[in-house]
């Protein structure tokens, strides 16, 4: 089991609830929900979470990478993520179609 980022939670979770499922694991950058600034990011991941709901995985995509990419827009995005963009705009518009909460 590889865990990246968040998806570290989630691969530490299964070891711990069903350990006969991971043989092995790799935690990558892991987002823990430890120390100083353990609150404020369980708090951010609540308000994203509610934004889905109400507002739907677009916004909170655009929020998330504008929060974590200060010279953010859709042009710049096109320049370091290889491929055909229609794929990105369609995550965009219909995010439901690749993720769920």
């Amino acid at each position: 089991m590889v865990g990246h980022s968040f998806g570290g939670c989630f691969a530490l979770q299964l070891a711990v609830d069903a350990p006969e499922l991971v043989r092995s694991l790799a935690l990558l950058e892991p987002a823990l929900f430890v120390g100083a600034s353990a609150q404020a990011y369980r708090d951010s991941l609540l308000r994203s979470a509610e934004r889905y709901r109400v507002d739907g995985a677009s916004v909170v995509m655009e929020e998330f990478f504008r929060a974590r990419w200060p010279h953010y827009s859709r042009a710049a995005l096109d320049q370091v993520v290889p491929g055909d963009s229609s794929g990105r705009w369609q995550m965009l518009r219909r995010p439901s179609s690749w993720i769920s909460a």
